[in-house]
């Protein structure tokens, strides 16, 4: 997987959710030149920036990297109906499902473990 394919699967995903590249790179603390070039391919991201990415999108840091094939399809059909919205209802919504995504998680965890 290239760096410009990864940045391709993080403006779509972006774009699904309605954030703009301003208030992602309020979210990573950077610049908006800076989240485009990485949604161009033309920087690349570590490993702490990808998962802060991932967590504000509402995806796992798989997803990014194509290995995770299968993401939840109910939640991004929930994404799309946020016309009414504003950027910080969005924005909500995306920490939400990435709180969701990350309880289903632990859960999964507790069960194999035999915990709960």
């Amino acid at each position: 997987m290239t760096w410009e394919q990864i940045g391709q699967k993080i403006r779509k995903a972006r774009e699904e959710v309605g954030i703009t590249q301003e208030a992602l790179a309020k979210h990573l603390g950077v610049s908006r030149p800076v989240v485009s070039n990485i949604e161009a391919g033309k920087r690349p991201i570590d490993l702490d920036e990808l998962l802060k990415i991932a967590d504000y999108l509402g995806h796992s840091p798989q997803y990014f990297l194509n290995l995770d094939a299968v993401e939840d399809a109910d939640e991004v059909k929930i994404l799309y109906r946020t016309d009414g919205l504003t950027e910080a209802d969005r924005e909500k919504l995306a920490w939400f499902f990435a709180f969701l995504r990350e309880y289903m998680f632990i859960r999964r965890v507790m069960d194999v473990e035999g915990v709960g």
